[in-house]
């Protein structure tokens, strides 16, 4: 089975993002007036707009307004999902010059003193936002921040979440605020046990850590010779079981952090006429597009085969990867080519300590 061999390089979505670009500049001047002139211009906007990006609009989403006078910004968003960055990228990267308008990927940073969020009577303002991070002896290289607000109410710590998130969001922009920070957590000033650090000083802290982990990191591959896979069983509570085959060797590899990206391939099947495992058609296909992973995940490329887990209805595959851009753009090329036959999805997240799989390594 030789499906992609000559274009696994290029976007899935490459007709996608010509056709798109060919509509949008036919009907640019129609949008710019609409968004100009109508007060609901944004409702209105959309409208046209999002039903061109087919297959792609339930993963980019749009921000859009006046750049200046003359001029319209559209921002494409992947509203902070890591395996739909790659495409919003794809997209503006494939858009033509035209008159008055400005196409920009993923939402920009802002300075601190130019943010203003107010949420349910709370407001998010340079001035009354601090930050300090968490330090775990076990895991040296998580950024885990305390986001300190002035002060909230047990009633407002739902609002104190979403605003500091937005608040993060702008200050770093969608890229940074994605892929540089593990866990953020909210405190009131009151409650506070650590120096605060002025909001501001929140992006070069974030760079610097960043920086630390690259030089720590960066330069190690792992050598699939060294595998070694081992199995395992377990009843779930349902009754049914669980098996998995996890590459181990891997999972005890001591420079886990250079691959800080976990990859999850979900394949959904009829599990309930075979105990919860797939029939020999399903399976014949599952085991096809696992071939074609191992072809196209090597270990030369940043890639780390972990295993797969196979139960009640579900195959879940994983691998270690070293970016999140070229596993994304891989994978929904393979899903694509297995429509029809096998139901699937996937989700990319860091991981920088594959605790994940820690279930798989602590016997």
């Amino acid at each position: 089975m030789d499906l992609l061999k000559t274009d696994i390089g290029q976007s899935p979505y490459l007709a996608l993002y010509r056709q798109f670009w060919t509509w949008f500049k036919a009907h640019a001047a129609l949008l710019f007036e609409r968004l100009k002139m109508v007060n609901e211009a944004e409702d209105s906007f959309f409208e046209l707009l999002s039903p061109q990006l087919g297959p792609l609009k339930e993963r980019v989403f749009f921000l859009v307004g006046m750049h200046d006078d003359a001029t319209a910004e559209l921002i494409f968003t992947a509203d902070g999902v890591i395996k739909n960055i790659v495409f919003a990228e794809e997209l503006v990267a494939a858009a033509p010059r035209i008159d008055n308008w400005k196409f920009t990927a993923l939402k920009p940073e802002h300075s601190a003193n130019e943010i203003n969020v107010e949420l349910s009577g709370l407001k998010f303002e340079e001035k009354s936002i601090c930050f300090y991070p968490i330090r775990h002896e076990k895991y040296p290289d998580e950024i885990e921040l305390v986001i300190v607000l002035a002060h909230f109410t047990d009633a407002q710590k739902s609002s104190a979440y979403s605003g500091a998130f937005i608040f993060i969001d702008h200050l770093l922009g969608e890229i940074n605020a994605v892929t540089l920070i593990d866990t953020i957590k909210i405190a009131a000033k009151a409650e506070a046990d650590a120096e605060l650090i002025p909001i501001s000083k929140l992006k070069p802290y974030l760079i610097w850590r960043e920086k630390e982990f690259v030089e720590k990191y960066g330069d190690y591959y792992y050598d699939s010779a060294r595998d070694s896979y081992t199995g395992f069983e377990a009843k779930l509570k349902s009754g049914s079981k669980l098996i998995a085959t996890m590459n181990t060797a891997a999972l005890n590899w001591e420079f886990k952090g250079s691959h800080p990206w976990i990859l999850k391939i979900a394949i959904n099947y009829d599990g309930a006429v075979n105990e919860g495992f797939p029939d020999a058609e399903t399976l014949a296909w599952i085991n096809q597009f696992d071939d074609l992973l191992l072809d196209y995940f090597p270990e030369s490329d940043g890639f780390i085969n972990l295993g797969r887990e196979t139960g009640e209805g579900i195959r879940e595959i994983y691998f270690a990867c070293k970016g999140f851009r070229e596993p994304s753009r891989i994978t929904q090329h393979l899903i694509l080519q297995f429509e029809g036959k096998l139901e699937m999805d996937y989700q990319i997240f860091k991981d920088k300590y594959w605790q994940t799989f820690e279930r798989y390594t602590a016997y």
